[in-house]
């Protein structure tokens, strides 16, 4: 076999990874030519897809959470929020006296019944916390109830809570003080009423506090943590399907026997691997007004167990007509050295990605089932 040859086939088929909107079956016709035989393409079914252990880390997420939402299919999930605040107040604020302090708690998820009436309750935090890789089924020891309870809608995306007078007035000088970081260690939100899990965005959310004066100073969330609690209460899932879940996880586990004898030893010009949506079983087990949201963008890593490494992030993808479809460079390296019997990973892990914070669900078939996870390869026969 020509070495020369080999390479520039090579690439060839990495040029060929850019034309990802064309039909798999043309990818790599009329670029390779003559020498290296006539491009085809094998579909291989995944060889296992199962479920694997989460360790989420929700600290400090563009959102936190809370809340508690039954859902007939998964079981209850308890979210619990953690929110520390920081601000640099004027010397006129410092100067007077805190009359008024509100709790501004912009909304931007739901997971539940959208006509739930929701009900939190607000605790102080006693101690400083960590939200820097804390994992998501972590507990913190709360501190006095400030609020037993606050109630608003799950339709309403701005909620305002006035926080009771005597806590103000507890708290004026450590609002005004120049140590209120490290004065102040923030507060729990915790769910009492309501059949959701909501979500609010960190960088909308903030305490208002003003003073008797009419100065006034807005406290910016500083870190923020998300805990989560799962029970097992719903229905069973059916046998065939695999559950992956950000937050309280799992992920899944993915493999792929390349080992076959029509697809050894070629050079690999696509390679895409996809994920069919299994999307009858959710919407048979949802009730009505209830919103379980999808998880719709997920993350392929590549997993060498031998060297103890971590998992390498090989493509990130987005639910599109039903289907993930994962392709990159990186992705199609991978493969080509498996198909060549060298072994840079031993499976692949899907994940959500740890950008945003969600409790988002998707369902994918276990193999043998025809609409399980597939790699699809579009490859050209070299020359033995």
């Amino acid at each position: 076999m020509r070495i020369d040859w080999i390479i520039g086939a090579l690439l060839i088929g990495l040029a060929s990874t850019l034309i990802a909107c064309e039909d798999p079956s043309n990818v790599g016709i009329g670029l390779v030519g003559e020498e290296g035989g006539t491009p085809f393409i094998v579909d291989i079914p995944g060889a296992t897809v199962s479920a694997e252990p989460t360790h989420d880390l929700t600290g400090n997420a563009a959102r936190f959470l809370t809340g508690s939402v039954f859902d007939p299919l998964l079981g209850t999930t308890t979210a619990t929020a953690y929110v520390d605040f920081f601000a640099t107040a004027s010397a006129d604020f410092q100067a007077s006296t805190v009359d008024t302090v509100v709790l501004r708690l912009k909304r931007d998820y739901l997971y539940g019944d959208t006509t739930a009436t929701i009900t939190l309750m607000l605790r102080a935090m006693p101690e400083d916390w960590s939200a820097e890789d804390v994992p998501a089924d972590t507990t913190l020891e709360p501190g006095d109830v400030i609020l037993e309870g606050f109630t608003f809608s799950a339709a309403d995306t701005l909620i305002e809570v006035p926080l009771p007078a005597d806590w103000v007035a507890a708290n004026d000088e450590v609002l005004r003080s120049d140590d209120f970081l490290t004065a102040f260690n923030g507060f729990q939100l915790t769910t009492t009423a309501g059949n959701a899990v909501v979500g609010f965005n960190g960088d909308d959310s903030s305490l208002l506090a003003v003073t008797a004066s009419e100065d006034t100073t807005i406290f910016s969330i500083t870190k923020n943590l998300s805990t989560y609690v799962q029970q097992a209460d719903g229905a069973d899932l059916p046998p065939d399907v695999l559950l992956i879940r950000d937050g309280t996880g799992p992920m899944g586990r993915l493999t792929f026997d390349f080992a076959r004898d029509s697809t050894r030893q070629q050079v690999l010009n696509r390679v895409v691997v996809q994920l069919p949506a299994v999307e009858d079983v959710l919407a048979a087990n949802t009730p009505a007004n209830f919103h379980r949201p999808l998880l719709s963008t997920l993350n392929l890593r590549g997993v060498d167990e031998t060297s103890g490494n971590a998992a390498t992030l090989v493509s990130s993808a987005t639910l599109s007509d039903g289907v993930i479809a994962f392709e990159s460079a990186d992705l199609r390296t991978i493969v080509q050295r498996l198909l060549f019997d060298e072994t840079p990973i031993t499976h692949f892990t899907i994940e959500a990605p740890a950008t945003d914070n969600t409790l988002n669900v998707l369902l994918v078939r276990i193999p043998p089932a025809e609409d399980a996870p597939r790699a699809r390869l579009t490859l050209t026969p070299t020359d033995n």
